[in-house]
C-alpha cells in the first residue's frame, strides 16, 4: 500500500512539474504543437501516466521521392 501511495504521489508531482513547464510555452508555440492552453493539465496527466491517452497520434508523413 505504501508503494502505491508513493507511486501516486510521484505521478502527481510529475504531472504538476510537466504542467508548469507547459504553461511557460507561449500560445503560438502551443498551437503549433496542436495544443490549447485549456488542455495542458490533461496533457500533463497523460504524460505522467496518471491517465490514459485520449489524443490521436499522427504518424509522420511518408513522401515518395520523384526519382
Amino acid at each position: 500500500m505504501a508503494r502505491r501511495s508513493y507511486a501516486s504521489w510521484a505521478r502527481c508531482r510529475h504531472a504538476r512539474a510537466t504542467y508548469l513547464a507547459l504553461r511557460e510555452i507561449d500560445d503560438r508555440t502551443l498551437r503549433d504543437l496542436g495544443l490549447y492552453p485549456s488542455e495542458l493539465m490533461s496533457v500533463a496527466t497523460e504524460i505522467s501516466g496518471g491517465a490514459e491517452s485520449t489524443r490521436a497520434h499522427s504518424a509522420p508523413l511518408q513522401h515518395e521521392l520523384p526519382f
